[in-house]
């Protein structure tokens, strides 16, 4: 698994994302229990996916900070396995 850390320099809120995919037709979301985002992506090689968590820390003030994103890559099902 890798982890990859960014820092908004402006205002953005994950949870604000989250909430308009939730209602986002065709493609809604269904909200996570643990406030992150999960998605799945086919890889530019054609035979593996990569999943990501994304969840966004709190400041000590509250504000949305720091955006946290664990990435893993798994190979895709081969057909008749």
């Amino acid at each position: 698994m890798t982890a990859v850390s960014l820092t908004p320099t402006g205002p953005f809120s994950l949870a604000a994302a989250i909430r308009f995919l939730e209602g986002f037709t065709p493609a809604s979301h269904p909200r996570a229990t643990d406030g992150s985002l999960r998605l799945a992506l086919p890889a530019d090689d054609g035979t593996s996916v990569i999943a990501a968590a994304v969840r966004q820390e709190a400041r000590a003030d509250g504000t949305p900070g720091t955006v946290r994103a664990e990435l893993t890559g798994r190979p895709l099902p081969r057909p008749g396995r």
